[in-house]
């Protein structure tokens, strides 16, 4: 016996109610928001209490916001970045809002711009030395109505290097570990691709600049600049021009002949320390040589046949 039309209507429409009350409704979020400054170097003596303000702006849905302390360190020559836990650190941090009342949490909407005051307390027995830090504000997944909601957990951080010193100086030390031309002798029409890179050897961050100097047989000059960047303790940095690329801080291009040197100077602390390097290439038309050679040697050839 086949069902009537009624009831195959009735047993869709029961179908099409269940299949819409298991389905929860999902509510997107549109996260945007912003915190300055986007890092803070702090010199600070060991036993002393410091209060840095944040502002957080919310470009987007109202958003509840956990604030959080933790670690940074720069990873590949400065193109990455990795958070860790700041629980043995001895700098203790907590925050407060802009009534000095302490916080665990806060609650921004759209369009609105709050302040968020970080409280470092520096131990009298800790180390001289550098602490990198990052300031982390986090939005939180809620449930909206008991109903589930598709809300992204999101991070936005902020760099807060931190330089415990009791005098007020810092150490500036370094080395220039690589310095090189990719080859040594190359073609007079080829680019000619230079590394340099830069250790800190202290135990504080340092700022490095300086030049790169391309002197030629022909008594030809040019310098070019390095970008001033920092260079955290114990790490290194590929120093870079306006002509890098890729790995390379610097790529030559033009017409090249003979005996070139090349000598890098790094100046670490405002010029305090001054670092030096020196390598050299030679450049030879050697395309040029062997589409003259081969010429030659086809109209010898045709000469030849002529004869």
């Amino acid at each position: 016996m086949r069902p009537s039309k009624s009831a195959r209507a009735l047993t869709l429409c029961l179908l099409i109610v269940i299949f819409c009350r298991v389905q929860a409704p999902v509510e997107a979020q549109r996260v945007d928001l912003a915190v300055a400054p986007p890092n803070i170097e702090l010199l600070i003596k060991p036993g002393v209490r410091m209060r840095v303000p944040f502002t957080i702006t919310n470009r987007s849905d109202e958003v509840s916001l956990i604030p959080l302390i933790k670690t940074f360190a720069i990873l590949g020559d400065g193109k990455s970045v990795e958070y860790g836990s700041a629980e043995g650190l001895p700098i203790k941090a907590s925050f407060y809002d802009e009534k000095s009342e302490l916080i665990k949490s806060i609650t921004i909407k759209n369009g609105e711009v709050k302040k968020i005051f970080v409280d470092l307390n520096v131990p009298s027995s800790i180390s001289e030395r550098d602490y990198s830090l990052a300031f982390i504000v986090e939005t939180q997944p809620e449930l909206l109505d008991k109903q589930y909601s598709a809300r992204i957990k999101t991070q936005i951080a902020s760099s807060i290097l931190v330089t415990i010193t009791k005098s007020g100086k810092t150490q500036a030390k370094g080395t220039i570990d690589v310095f090189k031309v990719a080859r040594n002798i190359v073609d007079s029409f080829d680019s000619v691709p230079i590394t340099l890179h830069v250790i800190n050897q202290g135990k504080n961050v340092v700022y490095a600049g300086g030049a790169i100097t391309v002197r030629g047989s022909l008594g030809e000059k040019v310098i070019y600049p390095l970008e001033s960047h920092n260079i955290l303790s114990h790490s290194g940095r590929l120093m870079v021009t306006k002509l890098s690329k890729d790995e390379f801080s610097i790529v030559l291009k033009g017409f090249f002949i003979g005996r070139y040197s090349v000598s890098a100077a790094v100046t670490l602390a405002d010029d305090t320390v001054q670092l030096s390097r020196s390598t050299k290439f030679f450049a030879f038309p050697f395309k040029i040589i062997s589409v003259a050679i081969l010429g030659s040697l086809i109209g010898l050839i045709l000469l030849r046949n002529k004869r």
